[in-house]
């Protein structure tokens, strides 16, 4: 019988900065629930990272009302997804290569030496720590409390 994937957690935001080779050291409880493999997708802000498990349940929702065989555009945007993930090793120290992902995006991005590695349930988010700073700035504990009670 199949063992089913245990669930992941994934919170806390943490600064880190890249080694010369572009990895990452990853927080310790996200190694215990990653494995030793981890999926990452360079999106609009960071890239996000997933248990190979995980992102096959992110893009089921991500789809759930397409149908990527008969819709030419919903197959057009999987590709472009599945273009845009990289699947990579954790090696012996914990560490992935953020080199995978495309100079491009790398730049695009700002991923330089400091990031901010936020987790964000299902997923852990690697952002550029002034892109981090700049966002959360924009936010307040004031407009939380507001979208947490609003009616």
């Amino acid at each position: 019988m199949e063992q089913a994937a245990a669930k992941v957690y994934f919170t806390d935001a943490r600064p880190y900065n890249l080694d010369a080779k572009a990895r990452l050291s990853l927080p310790s409880d996200f190694r215990k629930q990653l494995g030793d493999k981890v999926v990452l997708v360079a999106l609009f802000d960071s890239v996000y990272g997933f248990t190979p498990e995980g992102h096959e349940a992110w893009l089921d929702r991500l789809f759930a009302d397409e149908d990527v065989d008969r819709d030419q555009s919903a197959r057009n945007f999987m590709l472009w997804i599945m273009g845009q993930t990289k699947t990579v090793d954790v090696d012996s120290a914990g560490r992935i290569s953020l080199a995978k992902i495309s100079e491009a995006d790398r730049e695009r991005l700002n991923l330089g030496k400091s990031v901010m590695v936020v987790g964000n349930r299902d997923h852990f988010e690697i952002w550029s720590a002034d892109e981090w700073k700049k966002t959360m700035s924009d936010h307040s504990i004031d407009e939380f409390q507001s979208f947490m009670f609003r009616k």
